[in-house]
């Protein structure tokens, strides 16, 4: 009797890779801290209230996201070469010759190319940099880079997104007290919506027919879940219009956000340290601003004697590092397929 022999088929490819990209592993951390957040913020409560100020949990959260990003900043300061160079070296003198800088004032001015231009074309970055640091001292160079290496109008945007952000993070708090949190990232993830009709309203973003598809499923869906058959709505209409107003004001501040990081080349940790600078002012102020309004208000070190209060503060800090990976990631996504066209 012969023997049957089976059909040999090709073998199937995994669609995950061997190794995950730095944008596959920022997306999931990002998804993950997002999950165990709403617990925490859950889990800080006792009784239906925080022991400490939500406004001081939220300036301690921007305070140590500005430190590391000043030392995110300050590695990528080091390592660029003409930090190092003083006005006795050859190519510090070569730079800032008087052809080269006639020709730099000839030339596109600076911030005109995307944000890849410093690593294409070092250049003209060394010829901006070498004059203002010939003399000084290593802080005295990092100092002045802080200072200059974000444009002007740009720290003005990022101070208005700070109030944007201090508004949210603090509305957080009145959310996870009024609602459960499965609800509360229910209605979030409606925030695909406003951030398609303000791209595609004030932006000029174009959005196919199939995206537009995917958002309205995704809104139903989100109605579907929400709807109660005995009192027909399955939260009080407050809890709805803060969740309302939270995820329209996250939705528009993302997508400034996302503007005022491709309006210039400047470094992405020096961005986020004026972002998170102005963060740290503006809700010390609120913190002033409702202990004198509010005589009940905790105290701005009070009620950290938990872990659980210690660790909304720590979420909140990486959440913010993790978005800053994601936009890094999108941007070198984006620079490659740029050099490939």
């Amino acid at each position: 009797m012969p023997r049957l022999s089976c059909p040999s088929f090709p073998r199937l490819q995994s669609p995950l890779p061997s190794t995950l990209s730095p944008a596959y592993l920022a997306a999931l951390a990002l998804i993950a801290i997002q999950v165990g957040i709403g617990i925490l913020y859950k889990a800080a409560q006792s009784g239906g209230k925080y022991s400490f100020s939500a406004s001081s949990s939220t300036t301690i959260s921007e305070f140590l996201k500005l430190l590391i990003s000043t030392g995110l900043f300050y590695r990528e300061c080091i390592r660029r070469p003409e930090f190092h160079w003083t006005n006795q070296d050859p190519e510090y003198e070569a730079v800032t010759s008087k052809e080269d800088v006639q020709e730099e004032e000839k030339g596109e001015p600076h911030g005109s190319e995307d944000h890849s231009a410093r690593s294409t074309s070092p250049h003209s970055t060394i010829r901006t940099l070498a004059p203002s640091l010939g003399l000084k001292t290593g802080l005295e160079r990092f100092l002045s880079q802080c200072i200059e290496e974000v444009p002007t109008e740009t720290k003005y945007g990022f101070a208005q997104l700070a109030l944007f952000y201090a508004l949210i993070n603090n509305t957080v708090f009145v959310l996870y007290r009024l609602a459960d949190p499965g609800t509360i990232q229910l209605i979030k993830s409606g925030t695909t919506l406003i951030t398609a009709l303000v791209m595609y309203c004030f932006l000029g973003t174009k959005i196919v027919r199939g995206q537009w598809l995917a958002i309205l499923l995704q809104v139903c869906g989100i109605v579907v879940t929400q709807f109660d058959s005995e009192s027909g709505a399955a939260q009080p209409l407050a809890t709805y219009v803060v969740l309302l107003f939270q995820t329209s004001i996250s939705a528009v501040s993302s997508v400034y956000n996302q503007t005022l990081c491709k309006s210039s080349d400047a470094s992405l940790h020096a961005m986020n340290m004026n972002l998170y600078g102005a963060g740290v002012c503006v809700n010390l102020f609120i913190h002033a601003l409702t202990r004198v309004s509010k005589p009940g208000e905790p105290g701005f070190f009070e009620g950290y004697g938990h872990t659980r209060a210690v660790m909304v503060i720590i979420s909140n800090t990486f959440l913010g590092l993790i978005m800053t990976a994601v936009y890094k990631c999108e941007w070198h996504v984006l620079s490659i397929r740029k050099t490939t066209d």
